[in-house]
């Protein structure tokens, strides 16, 4: 991750009304199969992975496997704006099936999001979206 440069490109991201946050075709997605996970199930990584339809939109030539996968990833790319404070420029991005907040402040350098429980009082879980 690296500080804001107002020029868009790939820092250009939008959230949907959908509730997910994409650019493109790619959505922040939280990775609940990782290799990297502690033993703190609550954490996920946060990952820009393909963004999913539907999950009901499916081939119905798929297996049953591939329907739960894609349910799976369709949940874990729906996200919430949660406004802090009252302020309409500052806000939480809560996974919206779990009490998970969008989190910079699992590494010193800010280099990788997680998901990681909501707590207002962390900076590192608060968002400022500008046009």
């Amino acid at each position: 991750m690296y500080a804001c440069h107002g020029s868009g490109g790939n820092q250009d991201w939008s959230i949907g009304k959908d509730g997910r946050v994409k650019h493109a075709t790619m959505c922040l997605t939280a990775d609940s199969n990782t290799e990297s996970l502690s033993a703190n199930s609550s954490i996920f990584p946060v990952k820009i992975k393909s963004c999913k339809n539907s999950p009901f939109q499916v081939n119905f030539s798929l297996i049953l496997w591939s329907l739960l996968e894609n349910l799976k990833m369709y949940w874990l790319q729906k996200w919430r704006q949660i406004h802090v404070d009252g302020n309409s420029s500052i806000f939480q991005l809560k996974l919206d099936e779990h009490n998970l907040c969008l989190d910079t402040s699992s590494f010193s350098d800010f280099s990788q999001l997680r998901a990681k429980p909501c707590d207002i009082s962390l900076s590192a879980q608060k968002w400022i979206l500008s046009s």
